[in-house]
């Protein structure tokens, strides 16, 4: 079961997984993913550790959550790839995003980036954009480099281009059955050419390539817009738990 350890002064929280990634249990048994599950909850008993979260994506085995912790949910995006990207692209597209790929196909070229310095140009698209967001944002350039690294193990990081300029790209990430498009950033230029729609129908055409079942856009975060723009990419809610204990003093503090 994979656990991110976060500390703040001397205490600390244990994660599986943060910031929204899943964090299932890795097994086979339900009887071993309870157990898992319990003593990752124990750990919260103690002094210095004050909470302990879990992302729990799958339904499979909800009956083996232990007893005495807070669930809440949230959402995700996914689309249904189940049927092939001809039957995506005639059913899961709407017609106004299919229009746009229609019309700007031949002056957007979507490819992998494929050299560490159009990564770096990406990464500057990223920053600025990522600068309204807060929470984790932006992640350090690093990462990006390291992911571009690590391309041939499941990672693609899509570039947009117009006249051999980068207008915008896409993080996504390609394992087992299932697609998850990680970060995005996108250039003003890139919304008059529909540069976002052409990079989520090539990340998804790849990933009905690979024989990927599910592509998931991630969480909207409420933002009614990003939820527009998903459903017409195809992507239906999918919601999925929050699992945790906390140290008793620290609900009390929340509250006040």
């Amino acid at each position: 079961m994979p656990i991110v350890k976060i500390s703040t002064g001397p205490f600390h929280t244990f994660h599986s997984l943060p910031f929204g990634t899943y964090g299932d249990p890795l097994v086979r048994d339900c009887g071993v993913y309870g157990e898992l599950l319990k003593v990752f909850f124990g750990l919260v008993a103690s002094f210095s550790c004050v909470e302990t979260a879990a992302c729990i994506y799958s339904d499979v085995c909800d009956e083996y959550i232990p007893t005495g912790v807070d669930k809440t949910h949230r959402e995700c995006s996914m689309i249904d790839l189940t049927e092939g990207f001809d039957e995506y692209w005639a059913h899961g597209l709407s017609a106004t995003r299919r229009k746009i790929c229609r019309r700007n196909r031949g002056e957007i070229i979507i490819r992998p980036l494929d050299n560490e310095g159009e990564v770096d140009r990406f990464y500057g698209i990223y920053l600025e954009e990522s600068s309204k967001w807060g929470g984790v944002h932006p992640y350090p350039i690093d990462l990006f480099r390291e992911l571009y690294r690590r391309r041939g193990g499941g990672v693609v990081i899509w570039g947009a281009f117009r006249g051999g300029r980068l207008l915008g790209g896409h993080v996504d990430m390609y394992f087992g059955k299932m697609a998850q498009a990680w970060q995005a950033g996108m250039s003003e230029e890139s919304y008059e050419y529909g540069a976002g729609v052409l990079l989520v129908v090539a990340a998804v055409e790849e990933a009905c390539r690979r024989g990927i079942r599910f592509f998931n856009l991630g969480s909207s975060g409420g933002n009614e817009g990003l939820l527009y723009f998903k459903r017409s990419m195809g992507g239906r809610e999918h919601r999925y738990k929050i699992v945790s204990r906390e140290k008793k003093w620290l609900s009390w503090a929340r509250k006040k």
